[in-house]
């Protein structure tokens, strides 16, 4: 075989090609993209995400007065007895009651899809609600009664509660604890 020939490899023959440039090109996008992404420029689309944020503050405040109202009962998990339980579950029923409405209410001003998931929204908390009230009823005739919250698909209602809530930065309106 004749050395004249093969062909040596020569960092000095190697250009700009096609692939190099087009190669160059996508890694200077990908990056120039991400910084976009994380910027303020860049559109907070959020798939459940509420655009009027004055109702969102009236929704929060509502909240926080069911969180506080709820707060100064006794905790259902430190009663002493089941019928004990079930009185502070019974009475929990008239702050998220009126939360539901004072937000219900608010959200009369909503149109198009802000008013259709905050009623679907507002509908998963009065079953959770009637669900509290539920377990209430059914804790005085058994002890060992367990709370079931209804379901959605493969999950609790509260999941997507807490996630319509975590969406839409209302941290008084994820599901309390208190039960």
């Amino acid at each position: 075989m004749n050395d004249t020939s093969l062909e040596t490899f020569d960092d000095e023959k190697i250009g700009w090609t096609i692939q190099r440039v087009l190669g160059v090109v996508v890694v200077v996008a990908l990056f120039a993209f991400w910084i976009w992404a994380f910027s303020p420029w860049a559109p907070n689309d959020k798939a459940d995400g509420i655009t009027d944020k004055a109702f969102l503050e009236k929704a929060d405040a509502s909240c926080a007065t069911m969180q506080n109202e709820l707060n100064a009962l006794p905790r259902a998990l430190e009663t002493t007895t089941a019928t004990a339980r079930a009185d502070v579950i019974a009475r929990s029923k008239a702050p998220l009651e009126s939360m539901i409405a004072e937000i219900r209410g608010a959200a009369a001003s909503l149109q198009g899809r802000d008013a259709d998931l905050v009623d679907q929204w507002l509908t998963d908390w009065q079953t959770y609600s009637n669900d509290r009230q539920a377990y209430a009823v059914v804790l005085r005739s058994d002890e060992r009664a367990l709370f079931l919250v209804t379901q959605r698909g493969t999950g609790q209602i509260t999941k997507t509660m807490d996630g319509f809530s975590r969406v839409n930065d209302l941290p008084n309106c994820l599901v309390p604890t208190d039960v």
